[in-house]
């Protein structure tokens, strides 16, 4: 509680630069602190006018593969939320880039959701070359104010009424739907989706 009260407190990046310097933050957080992309997060959460997340910036400042997440668990005695948080911050952030195409923005957002991808989407800008002002990274950050993830249509029913049998290939005909919409750019129109849905039904035979 008092890691992640320091890390939204007015004064936190001297106070961590300082810990780091004496080699105190190091034995805290049990691995190396990354004081310059904490710093970035700070700029980026201004930028966007995003209140202060302490666990976000736990992640900017200690979290780049998953291992690290369940170190600052175990260290920090975080919460199940607090370290599922962590964990989803780790996994893949490297691969986001601020010149995606919205398409690829907007495939994430329905992967993840908005909080989760505002988290991941924040960490990789704040571990690029450029900064709070970049055009690109900021239309991408924002994506959740423009764009709302729409709900797979198909269900289990659509399928077993075009003759799928519950059990496994129900859920790979499922499956194979969902990832043809998403392809497809999520097509609300009902002959687009009736179409993915005879398609999956037919890859699964």
């Amino acid at each position: 509680m008092e890691v992640l009260k320091l890390l939204i407190a007015k004064r936190a990046v001297p106070t961590l630069a300082l810990m780091t310097e004496i080699g105190l933050l190091e034995q805290v957080l049990g691995g190396v602190p990354l004081l310059a992309s904490y710093a970035n997060m700070i700029k980026l959460e201004a930028a966007l006018t995003l209140a202060c997340d302490p666990v976000r910036r736990l992640g900017a400042l200690n979290v780049s593969v998953i291992e690290d997440a369940e170190r600052l668990r175990e260290r920090l005695r975080l919460a199940n939320a607090e370290y599922e948080r962590l964990a989803s911050l780790a996994d893949g952030w490297w691969q986001i880039a601020g010149n995606w195409e919205e398409r690829d923005g907007r495939v994430l957002l329905y992967r993840l959701g908005g909080e989760r991808f505002t988290d991941r989407v924040l960490l990789a800008w704040s571990r690029s070359p450029q900064g709070a002002e970049d055009r690109p990274w900021h239309r991408l950050a924002t994506l959740p104010a423009r764009w709302s993830a729409p709900a797979f249509p198909l269900k289990a029913a659509d399928f077993m009424a075009r003759g799928v049998p519950k059990g496994p290939r129900l859920g790979a005909a499922l499956a194979a739907a969902e990832e043809a919409w998403i392809a497809a750019g999520f097509p609300q129109e009902a002959t687009a989706v009736a179409a993915i849905a005879d398609a999956a039904v037919a890859g699964t035979r």
